[in-house]
This record gives C-alpha cells, sequence and structure tokens, in this order.
C-alpha cells in the first residue's frame, strides 16, 4: 500500500513537471515563429514600398525625358523666330521651354513647361483655298477647340480649329483666324502641346496620414491630370550655352531660355505605407537646338 502510495506522488511530479516544460518549450516556440512572421511581414513590407517607388521614378523619368525631349519640336521646319507669326499664339525659342509658377505648385519645388509639335500629323491634301479653310487626310480625328500646328517646312501656323466636318477620308476645318498663307498640298498638321510638371499636394493621406504628394501635368486646356504618386521634391537645373561654353543655372537665372541646351531634374520619391522609405532619382535631358 505504502509502495502504490510513492509511485502515485512519484508519477503525479513528473507529470507537472513535464507540463511546466511543455508550456516554457511552447511559449518558446511560439515567440519564434512570432519573431519570424513579423520579420517576414516587415521585409515584405519594405519590398514592397521599394517596388512601389522604384517604378514610380521609372514612369516619371519616362515621361518627362520624352516631352521635354520634344521641347521646339515644329515638326519638318525647324523651330526659329522667323517661321511662326506674331501672338495670339506664341511658340519661339524663347518659350518653347520656361519656367511654371501656379498656387497648386508645392511650395520649394521647380517645376518647367515644355510647348511642341504633336510627333504624329496628318497632311494637307490639296492647296488651301484660302488662308483659313483647309482638308486633311483623317488618320488623325481633329475636333472643334483643338490647338493645332500647321507647317510646310519653311513657315508655321498656330491656330484654334473652328468648325470641322468629315466626309468620308477627309477632315475640312476652318480656322479661328487667317493664316499668314495659303499652305501647299503635303504640309502637315499637328496637335500643338503645351504641357507644365509640377508636384502638388492630393485629396488622400498615407497610412501615416500624412498628405501625399504626386507629379502633376496641366495641358494646353488647362486640364490637371495626376501622373506619379509620392514624389516629395524636385531640383531643376538649367544647362545654358553661353560665348561657347556650358554654364548650369537654376531657372530663376536664365534671362535667355533660346540658350538652353539640356535639364537636370533631381526629385525624391517616398513611400506611401508605414515603411520610412526614400529614393533620390536624377535625369538629364538635351534639349534640340
Amino acid at each position: 500500500m505504502y509502495c502504490k502510495q510513492s509511485l502515485l506522488i512519484n508519477l503525479n511530479g513528473m507529470t507537472l513537471i513535464e507540463l511546466m516544460i511543455g508550456l516554457c518549450l511552447s511559449t518558446l516556440l511560439f515567440s519564434i515563429i512570432s519573431v519570424i512572421y513579423l520579420a517576414a511581414v516587415h521585409n515584405q513590407s519594405v519590398q514592397t514600398a521599394l517596388m512601389r517607388t522604384e517604378e514610380n521614378s521609372r514612369i516619371a523619368i519616362q515621361i518627362l525625358n520624352t516631352d521635354l525631349r520634344l521641347a521646339g519640336f515644329t515638326g519638318c521646319a525647324k523651330l526659329n523666330n522667323n517661321i511662326m507669326p506674331d501672338p495670339p499664339y506664341s511658340f519661339t525659342m524663347q518659350n518653347r521651354l520656361f519656367l511654371f509658377k501656379n498656387d497648386d505648385q508645392l511650395s520649394g519645388t521647380d517645376a518647367v513647361t515644355v510647348q511642341h509639335a504633336s510627333i504624329f500629323f496628318v497632311n494637307l491634301i490639296e492647296k488651301m483655298p484660302d488662308t483659313h479653310s483647309l482638308q486633311t487626310t483623317s488618320q488623325l480625328l481633329f475636333k472643334s477647340g483643338d490647338i493645332v500646328l500647321l507647317t510646310d517646312c519653311q513657315s508655321a501656323d498656330i491656330f484654334i480649329v473652328k468648325t470641322i466636318s468629315k466626309q468620308d477620308n477627309t477632315q475640312f476645318i476652318e480656322t479661328d483666324h487667317l493664316l499668314q498663307k495659303q499652305y501647299d498640298k503635303n504640309a502637315e498638321l499637328h496637335f500643338f502641346e503645351k504641357n507644365s510638371y509640377f508636384l502638388a499636394k492630393t485629396t488622400r493621406v498615407d497610412e501615416a496620414q500624412q498628405p501625399v504628394y504626386a507629379l502633376y501635368k496641366s495641358d494646353i486646356q488647362q486640364k490637371k491630370t495626376e501622373l506619379v504618386e509620392g514624389m516629395n521634391d524636385s531640383k531643376i537645373i538649367y544647362t545654358l550655352l553661353e560665348d561657347g561654353k556650358f554654364i548650369e543655372k537654376t531657372s530663376n537665372n536664365v534671362i535667355d531660355w533660346s540658350k538652353v541646351a539640356g535639364i537636370s531634374i533631381a526629385f525624391i520619391f517616398s513611400s506611401m505605407n508605414s515603411i520610412p522609405l526614400q529614393k533620390k532619382e536624377f535625369t538629364y535631358v538635351a534639349i534640340r537646338e
């Protein structure tokens, strides 16, 4: 009887110890798994933030480089002060590229406006009967109110499409004012583009409840479009060719914009999640003469 009780007590003591050891091991194992899981989640958040900022910076560089390279593009003509008539629509070497400012712009950041003809165009199918009527093919469709550029490689005019009608594959266009001459068959008709790029605050906040900033474009019709989010700063330096030397200047110090030979843009992107990640990017674009 004594031996059985002693054995029972010993067995109960071993079970309690085993239970405590089991609880300790379970707690330790759970802690290790939790640490590994949290590390994996953090690593995933970092990777997501990095990929997002990489993608945003790539898109921004592509958009800016593509448009800035076209500064001053006038179709088959070469932009100079002799091919274009006086305002109402000014397009010269002085304003193919220039400083942009507006009330929406993020304070302390730089912005730029670029003007050029579109790379796509249609041809006149016959000589203009007068200086305000023209006929084109319909590969590129226009509408009333569009601002366009017409050139024959010697001269150019910018005008607003006043009225337009279509018949078969022909567009009949009336201009809003008299052009400087009657353009011949095969003259090129382009869209005229004036795009301003700037940083501004969106209506959104990030995971830390901080305002989200983005790169915006304002076109020739004053239509504002958000391009890339997470862009928090932009600095622009212009390279000018003066007296045979390349000189770098900020926009406030540029007097003769016709001498701009290149533009350097440095900007900072921030992650949109809880990871405090920032990425600095730089691009340089040579400007056509």
